[in-house]
């Protein structure tokens, strides 16, 4: 539960001070923390299927695709 909140608080505080590139890094943090702690936590119910191997392999896969991405950002706004 805090490492969700806490990527999520962190992604808002840099987006907020206008840092994209770094609110995109903090998510795919984010994603990677959870992809690894989804192979060792039990699932709920609630957010889980019934492959841990396919939730994390989900999870790092969209951490990924954003890292190969997030060069796009880092030149927003730029005229």
């Amino acid at each position: 539960m805090l490492v969700p909140l806490g990527g999520v608080s962190a992604v808002i505080a840099f987006a907020l001070t206008n840092h994209p590139h770094r609110a995109v890094f903090a998510l795919v943090a984010t994603l990677a923390a959870m992809a690894i702690l989804r192979l060792f936590l039990p699932g709920r119910p609630w957010f889980a299927s019934r492959n841990r191997w396919m939730d994390s392999a989900l999870l790092a896969g969209v951490a990924a695709a954003l890292w190969y991405f997030s060069p796009f950002t880092a030149t927003m706004g730029l005229n």
